[in-house]
């Protein structure tokens, strides 16, 4: 039977993985390696997560504010209130709010867990990023 989650539970980010400050609300959390994992993730303006990536991709959701996700190969998309981004599987990105605005996104992950490179989106990475889509 499915069961109903109550994301009650805020926790700040992890500053190994993030740069400003964020805060994550698991709203769902799979009982298996296979299964579907639902965070909202609020981030202050101007922060942003670090590079990584996902084995069954990322959807993400944006429900209040505005930001920028960017990939690898250097394709960077703005993103505001109600704009839907899918992520493929494996890809290296980021994502994080603008330099001005708050961003609120639920984020829907599958078959495994956020392999982080380590690497932090550097400010001048950052500035460009924002810059290339307005």
């Amino acid at each position: 039977m499915a069961t109903i989650e109550h994301g009650d539970e805020r926790k700040e980010g992890n500053p190994d993985w993030f740069t400003g400050k964020t805060w994550a609300t698991v709203l769902s959390e799979p009982d298996d390696a296979q299964g579907v994992r639902v965070l909202n993730v609020e981030f202050s303006p101007g922060s942003r997560s670090g590079w990584h990536s996902h084995p069954g991709g990322q959807v993400l959701h944006v429900l209040s504010g505005e930001g920028v996700v960017a990939n690898r190969e250097g394709q960077t998309l703005a993103m505001r209130a109600g704009d839907t981004v899918t992520v493929q599987p494996g890809e290296l990105h980021w994502h994080g709010a603008g330099p001005e605005t708050t961003m609120l996104q639920m984020s829907i992950t599958s078959r495994g867990i956020t392999q982080w490179t380590g690497e932090a989106v550097a400010d001048d990475e950052y500035r460009g990023a924002i810059d290339s889509v307005d």
